[in-house]
Parts: C-alpha cells; structure tokens; sequence
C-alpha cells in the first residue's frame, strides 16, 4: 500500500469526508492499472465503442471516457460510451438534492482508497472489480439486474477505482436518490440518442451515474 499524506483540510464548501473521497478517488488514479477493454465492456455486437453518445466524436480522440452497460441476467438493456465532457455537461443540469444524495450514497458506504488498494494487493484481473455490488458487497448471479460503469482511455480499461457495477438493492438506493425531473432528464438524454422507446423509463438501473467528487 502506498501512503499518501492527508489532507490539510476540506476544501471551502466541501465537508471532511467529502474531501476525503475526492482524494481517494484521486489517489486511486494516480496509481491505477491499465489492461485492455474487456467483453464486458465493450458493444453487444459490434466490439468497442467507437463514439461518444453526446457529441459523437471518435472516442479515441477525446479525453478519458465513461462506458455505461445496464445488464438484466444475459440480457443487455442499454449500452453507451460518453466522453468526460458530456457527461460532466449532463451532470450539471441535474438538480442539487440528486448530486448531494448520489455522493452521501457513495461517502457512506465506499472506502474507495481501500477498495483500490485490496483489489489491487490480491492480484486478481480486472474480473474482481465486478464481483459486487459497490454498495452493498451483494455478490452478482447470471440472474442480477446491475449497471457496469467502466473509466476508459483510449482503448484501455482502467483499473482504479472504477470499474464497478450496482446491483439489486443498490439499484433502488439509486433510485430513492434522484428526483422525478433528474430522471426525466437523463432518461431523455439516453432515449433520444439510442432511439429507444419511452419504456426504457420504466428501467431503474438506466437512471443510475456515477458518483461526482469533483
């Protein structure tokens, strides 16, 4: 384990333990691994993502990106890759409240540094990442109903803090989290530009994101 000195203090409008987890997310970037994108985390049918859902411009072009798949036992529900800066923009426009309980959710119930720093000391691949549930340590099945969220550059999954996947109760904590107009929004987003039908609502786990410690 590498130390790391703490922090002299939060920075203005951040409590302690919200500084805490940005530097743990930090921390885990700085030392993070990189192996090549994974089945998982690529297309359903056609390989690695090649563009960003928001602006679709070639992902290879662009800063680190998110790959966002929402999976039902075999079957996967929603796919999409978005670059840094679309998703910081989208993110923007939801409303407080959400932000403020997505990031308790996560400050409460993820040690992020120590997640790093255990799976990388077991010498495990990138499988172990997504094992659990984040949240709640719950095993996934062939049957779970989960969101695999991976921090990608170039053609690289990168190991850190991400990947990780939210399943079963997880996804209703996610829920409980966001406000009606936080999920309209992103719902529209991601329906507009997949072309899916006004069902996809009815999804809990297409409502998920990442957490923000930025």
């Amino acid at each position: 384990m590498i130390d790391r000195p703490d922090p002299q203090g939060p920075p203005p409008g951040r409590s302690e333990a919200e500084a805490r987890m940005a530097a743990d997310l930090e921390y885990s970037m700085e030392h993070a691994r990189r192996v090549p994108i994974p089945r998982l985390f690529q297309k359903s049918f056609d390989g690695p993502f090649k563009t960003c859902i928001g602006c679709a411009e070639p992902l290879e072009a662009l800063p680190p990106y998110l790959i966002v798949k929402e999976i039902r036992g075999s079957e996967t529900i929603v796919e999409y890759a978005v670059c840094a800066s679309c998703h910081q923009e989208l993110e923007a426009q939801y409303s407080e409240e959400s932000r403020a309980c997505i990031n308790a959710l996560f400050r409460d119930r993820v040690d992020f540094r120590r997640r790093f720093d255990d799976l990388i000391a077991s010498g495990r691949t990138w499988k172990a990442w997504v094992e659990t549930c984040i949240l709640t340590g719950e095993r996934r099945t062939p049957e779970s109903e989960f969101q695999a969220v991976a921090f990608c550059y170039e053609n690289d999954l990168i190991l850190s803090s991400w990947p990780y996947i939210i399943a079963g109760p997880g996804l209703r904590m996610f829920e409980a989290c966001l406000s009606p107009t936080t999920l309209e929004l992103r719902d529209r987003f991601i329906r507009q530009r997949l072309g899916l039908p006004s069902i996809f609502s009815d999804h809990p786990a297409t409502r998920l994101k990442p957490p923000h410690a930025g």
